[in-house]
């Protein structure tokens, strides 16, 4: 059992909260990267409400200035992501509504056929 055996040492389990917290932070960082492409991609789409985009780029910057404020900024007490998540929740619940009704029509996008090239007789 030794991943219990830490518990017999006070110091060493507060270090390895502290690692755990440490790890945590660098995640949401990652983690508001994803929220910041995603925000992008989903204003970009054409098939989304480009509000859901502008508040999925918001909670993934809002998850960006929390994780790096935790990790650099000593008594860091902003929790920004409390107020920033609403475009999570706002993309669960269009996916749940509307994202079912999506359909894959090849004919509707800009690049649905390559150019065809061009020969002398045309």
């Amino acid at each position: 059992m030794t991943a219990l055996d830490p518990l017999n040492d006070p110091g060493q389990v507060l270090r390895a909260a502290g690692a755990f917290t440490t790890i945590w932070h660098i995640g949401l960082v990652f983690f508001s990267f994803h929220l910041l492409l995603i925000g992008h991609l989903a204003y970009r789409s054409g098939f989304m409400p480009r509000v859901i985009g502008i508040l999925l780029v918001i909670a993934g910057l809002g998850y960006l200035a929390d994780g790096l404020g935790l990790m650099l900024v000593p008594g860091y007490a902003l929790d920004i992501a409390l107020f920033t998540f609403a475009g999570e929740v706002v993309l669960i619940f269009w996916l749940l509504i509307s994202g079912r009704r999506l359909t894959t029509r090849p004919e509707a996008g800009k690049h649905a056929e390559p150019p065809r090239e061009r020969t002398a007789q045309s």
